[in-house]
């Protein structure tokens, strides 16, 4: 049996896991059947700044900024007034903010600025600070946060390296670099920070769950489930534990232990909806196609599935004789595409199609079939898959002539070249043409000399011999 990957849990060759785009990514497994899709955990939590209290004198030794009496009143009225009106908040820091200034306003200022979204304003504000006051940790947290939200991690990096050797870096300094790292691809590295975070907030769970991140990567997947059990414990809703504990079991080779795994998650409505096509992926390959259809129809019904991936599970139900649970997600799947109207996928409406060829080949209805694949061929002519059905469709209809042509056709496409020669070799032998199904055999295995095909010529050939001696 061909089994399908169950999904993008088998770990690629390196970096495994890491921040991309400013979001944790996990690991897509090169050449799975399924669409993987892009499965997400969050960046670390932006905290928004908290401005002095009213009268307050911050000097060097904790790391914060200096402020006099007017400017720990204006900070602390700022603060009110954002509460209410940001933009307003905004206008009244950007007003009195000077170079004499104290950074604090700088700070506060960005941080607005990043609340409201105006990120290149924001990290103006967070630089003017750190200029002001070299080795400032929030102004320099939330900087580096604003290179990851940006995909530059090496820049976040080294702007966070700043705190390093002043005593200034907390819990949050080591949670970003964890995070850069992550996104270097430098799992161990990543893992120190995370534990040095954890050192400074020993129950901080955004540090504990990049620890498993960083652990994951390295494979080590059975610390990875200790690790998750764990954390469960204490947030048993938390998606992106699911989802790492699935990647561990998957990774093992637990299947089962990743299928019990999901569904428990989807009991208590934590399964990320990444999780779901996994699942039955899982079920397909246990040919549980039932359960594999509930876990497609589940996932359709989340926010914008990907109707490329419940498409092609309703290809791999059809290859295994799961007509019916096959022609729910196709309904679905064109129910969703409906939706989408003018900005539905042509590709993904060309396989839908395809799709339905295929269930009325399965229901006997031929002439639907052919119809239906011939109007795909007029959209895409080179689509040697749909030439080589196509050919099949019209042998089952006693047309030998007409699939020979489509059969020829896909032999000039080179990734159906094999593919076609053998079905037109077993046509010929169909017909009686010996000879025939002979030399595209020889063909056939001067492409590819495996020995399914290298026996079929060898039969072929016998049955040739025998037949002109007769």
């Amino acid at each position: 049996m061909k089994f399908i990957t169950p999904n993008h849990y088998v770990l690629p060759a390196r970096g495994h896991i890491g921040w991309s785009a400013g979001r944790l990514i996990l690991a897509l497994a090169a050449g799975t059947t399924l669409s993987a899709g892009t499965p997400q955990g969050d960046l670390p939590a932006y905290r928004p700044a908290t401005p002095p209290s009213t009268g307050a004198q911050y000097i060097h030794s904790d790391g914060t900024p200096h402020v006099t009496q007017k400017e720990s009143e204006l900070l602390a009225r700022a603060a009110a007034l954002a509460e209410q009106d940001l933009p307003a908040a905004i206008r009244l820091l950007a007003s009195r903010v000077s170079e004499s200034a104290s950074p604090a306003l700088d700070y506060m200022l960005g941080s607005y600025l990043q609340q409201a979204g105006q990120r290149e304003s924001a990290e103006s504000a967070y630089r003017d600070a750190v200029r002001k006051m070299p080795g400032f940790p929030a102004a320099i947290n939330h900087l580096a946060l604003l290179y990851l939200e940006r995909d530059e991690p090496a820049s976040g990096l080294e702007t966070l390296q700043q705190l390093t050797g002043t005593g200034h870096a907390d819990a949050y300094t080591y949670l970003l670099m964890g995070a850069c790292l992550d996104l270097m691809h430098k799992p161990v590295s990543a893992e120190g920070a995370y534990r040095q975070a954890l050192l400074l907030e020993p129950e901080n769970h955004d540090a504990r769950r990049g620890l498993a991140r960083a652990l994951i990567a390295q494979g080590r997947n059975r610390e990875v489930l200790a690790l998750s059990r764990e954390l469960l414990e204490d947030r048993p809703a938390d998606p992106e534990l699911w989802r790492l504990r699935c990647t561990a079991h998957l990774a093992l080779g637990e299947s089962d232990a990743a299928i019990t795994g999901i569904e428990t998650a989807l009991s208590l409505d934590a399964a990320p909806a990444d999780l779901l096509p996994t699942l039955g992926n899982l079920y397909i390959n246990r040919r549980q196609f039932k359960h594999a259809a509930r876990a497609y129809l589940s996932y359709a019904d989340r926010e914008a599935p990907d109707v490329s991936r419940i498409l092609a599970a309703a290809n791999h139900l059809v290859d295994r004789g799961a007509f019916v649970e096959a022609e729910v997600l196709a309904d679905k799947a064109g129910l969703e595409l409906k939706a989408r109207g003018s900005t539905a996928s042509a590709g993904d409406l060309r396989v839908l199609n395809r799709v339905r060829g295929r269930l009325a080949a399965s229901r006997g209805d031929t002439e639907t079939a052919a119809r239906i694949l011939r109007n795909l061929l007029r959209d895409a002519p080179l689509d040697g898959r749909i030439m080589l059905e196509l050919a099949n469709i019209l042998v089952e209809t006693g047309e030998p002539d007409d699939a020979r042509t489509w059969f020829e056709r896909a032999r000039r496409i080179a990734e159906y070249e094999t593919e076609a020669l053998l079905a037109q070799a077993q046509l010929e032998v169909h017909r009686g043409r010996y000879h025939d199904a002979a030399e595209l055999l020889e063909k056939a295995a001067e492409r590819d000399p495996s020995p399914h095909i290298t026996r079929f010529l060898e039969q072929v050939r016998t049955i040739a011999e025998t037949s002109n001696r007769q």
